[in-house]
């Protein structure tokens, strides 16, 4: 039943913080004229403020150290995957975005008639630290919530 618990907390810190993404948004009016099918991708879409991904890894991380202990397999495991997404989050997928970026530049400057490359967003700092914050949280209440 633990397992379970885990997966909650990970789909709930995700959760949280794809909906604070999706408020942030339409606060700033991104979403005003857009079809249900455009916000539901601006909802799923990854990047942007918080880190969804940060969000989730951290509140199953949080919920293991919580309930298994904090020098536990599954917490040790999980903080190690942890790291993992974050880097990833950070560095790798925000430089491909970058490249992307300037890739549909250029095909837009030589090739304009060609398809422009899907731009895969990655995170800021600040992104990642307000999902992390999202996510211990998230652990934290589903840890409270059965405990």
């Amino acid at each position: 039943m633990n397992g379970l618990k885990i997966i909650l907390a990970y789909i709930l810190g995700w959760f949280v913080a794809q909906t604070t993404k999706f408020v942030l948004l339409s606060f700033r009016g991104e979403t005003k004229g857009k079809s249900g099918r455009e916000k539901f991708r601006m909802y799923i879409k990854s990047g942007g403020m918080p880190s969804g991904h940060t969000g989730s890894i951290l509140g199953a991380t949080t919920y293991a150290g919580l309930a298994f202990g904090f020098d536990s397999v599954a917490f040790g495991i999980l903080v190690c995957f942890s790291a993992t997404v974050i880097y990833d989050a950070v560095n790798v997928r925000y430089a491909v975005g970058e490249q992307g970026k300037k890739v549909n530049k250029l095909i837009k400057m030589v090739r304009p008639e060609d398809e422009l490359v899907k731009i895969v967003e990655g995170h800021k700092g600040v992104e990642v630290l307000v999902g992390a914050i999202i996510g211990v949280l998230m652990g934290t209440l589903v840890y409270l919530i059965f405990k």
